[in-house]
């Protein structure tokens, strides 16, 4: 949260999960003696749904037809929520009948994800 000195103007943008829910927010002005007045306000936050991260996606076997691909990549989502697996090849979407062996950094076994 920032407060311009010459205009009084605040500004303030909510970053994460941590930001969102109920807050008091008080603002004090003070001049060269000392004195100074207060104001509350209750502000409100909605949290949002934040779009799942993939990070570190590369190949690590396969690369002729036929041969089974093995992707390895970390997943995250902030709010904990399911993930789904969507195949595309040259951003055309693979039929849900394909499917890929998926392996995450926090499993150290692999997981047969069928792909819709």
């Amino acid at each position: 949260m920032s407060i311009g000195q010459s205009d009084g103007k605040i500004t303030w943008m909510p970053l994460t999960e941590a930001d969102s829910g109920n807050h008091v927010i008080t603002f004090y002005a003070q001049d060269r003696v000392g004195q100074r007045a207060s104001l509350s306000y209750n502000l409100h936050v909605t949290a949002v749904n934040d779009a799942p991260i993939i990070k570190n996606i590369k190949t690590i076997s396969g690369s002729c037809e036929g041969d089974t691909i093995k992707i390895c990549s970390t997943v995250t989502d902030e709010e904990n929520d399911p993930i789904t697996f969507v195949w595309f090849k040259d951003n055309v979407k693979m039929p849900s009948k394909d499917s890929v062996t998926f392996f995450t950094t926090d499993s150290a076994v692999p997981g047969n994800i069928r792909l819709s």
